[in-house]
This record gives C-alpha cells, structure tokens and sequence, in this order.
C-alpha cells in the first residue's frame, strides 16, 4: 500500500483503507514504486505487533542465531517475486538520515549504502553495490519509543511470479 507523500495514514487504515488501529503494511510515500525498479532503495513501514504479524517478528534478528537461519525474504508484486538478502539490522531513531529516498552520483548511493553496513548488529559480509536495489524494513523499537528496528535486504533475484 502507498500513498503519495503520506506515511501516516495506513498506520491506521488497513488494506482496504478502512479505519483500523493496527494499519497494514505500506511503502513510503516519496519512493516511486516497485522493487527492483525505479528508486534504488525503498522502505516499507509495518506495526512491530505483539502477536508477530506485519514486523512484529523483525525484532528477532538481535537474538543469536537468528540472522543465520532468516538471511533472505521475499516481497511479491502482482506479476513479480524479489528475493533480497540481509546485509544489515540496527536500531535507530525515527528521524535518521538512513530514511533517504533517491541519489545522484553512484558515489553518494555507495556512501548511503556503506552507512547502512557499518551500523549493523553483526558484520554480514554483505556490501552492495551502486548498481542493486535494497529495501528497508521498518517497524517501532518498543511501543512509544522514538527509536526504529530496521532490517536492510539486497535484492539478489527476481522473477516473473506466478512462474510459469
């Protein structure tokens, strides 16, 4: 879900875009669309629920052990599957600079995406490069907390989904 220069709303709107205190999944509001096109980093926001539904499981990541067996996931499109790959987790405040969406010169994505590297949890091995596509998962660090959970993904593969 998405609206245009809106990240509040699906906060509390559910995919249908009626009112509903635990919101849905939704992209930002600056990116420009799909994964592996267009904008080369998207983020997507989710509820961290107590439950474990939309991020509520994202938390997971600071346990040991747990990167090791969860180090890829899948976002489907109408038409497409995008397999990414963990390259970083961290907390940070809700306001950070690692909320950018579009870059000029590959240098200045390069140094974004070093950025994203070097405030990981645990060092991956994982740096991409100016020419993939990343994705940025989002979810409330505690319930009220001015902090962030963010789990960064590498896109490694695509294909056309129902594959045929």
């Amino acid at each position: 879900m998405q609206i245009e220069d809106n990240n509040t709303y699906y906060l509390k709107h559910n995919f249908y875009k009626e009112k509903d205190k635990n919101g849905t999944l939704f992209l930002d509001g600056r990116s420009d669309y799909l994964p592996g096109e267009r904008d080369d980093n998207l983020i997507i926001y989710g509820h961290n629920m107590r439950n474990g539904t939309m991020f509520g499981s994202l938390k997971h990541f600071e346990e040991d052990g747990v990167y090791d067996a969860n180090q890829y996931f899948t976002i489907y499109t109408e038409d497409m599957a995008y397999r990414y790959h963990v390259f970083s987790y961290f907390t940070t405040k809700y306001n950070s600079d690692v909320y950018r969406i579009g870059f000029g010169p590959d240098e200045v994505y390069q140094d974004y995406l070093n950025d994203l590297v070097s405030r990981s949890v645990i060092e991956t091995g994982i740096v991409p490069s100016t020419d993939q596509k990343i994705v940025l998962l989002s979810t409330c660090k505690g319930s009220g907390t001015d902090y962030r959970f963010i789990v960064c993904g590498v896109c490694e593969a695509s294909h056309a989904y129902p594959a045929e």
